[in-house]
């Protein structure tokens, strides 16, 4: 597995509806298409949207994320999510330790 970490700057006032965007559309969307999200997070105080979502291997970052991308479903969600967006960072991570399941 491999895992891509994104911090989004959201433009102030905008926090809260992109939170629901992502939790109604983006992420399920996401996962539609085999990405998995592996947790979500804010940082209110910074104005900060943090997600990482997880591959099988580097190799299906891209084939995933095109199909992700050119979906019928994701083309008709258009720019709306960029619109809330002030800046967007996404950097690539692999696992050092993975929590054992009980």
């Amino acid at each position: 597995m491999i895992a891509q970490l994104c911090l989004y700057t959201v433009k102030p006032g905008m926090l809260d509806s992109f939170v629901s965007l992502f939790r109604e559309s983006l992420a399920p969307l996401h996962e539609q298409y085999g990405i998995r999200i592996l947790g979500a997070w804010v940082n209110r105080e910074a104005n900060e949207f943090i997600w990482m979502r997880a591959f099988p291997d580097e190799a299906s970052i891209e084939p995933m994320t095109r199909a992700y991308e050119s979906s019928p479903e994701r083309t008709a969600i258009g720019d709306h999510p960029r619109s809330h967006l002030e800046k967007l960072e996404v950097r690539l991570v692999e696992p050092v330790w993975e929590p054992v399941s009980h």
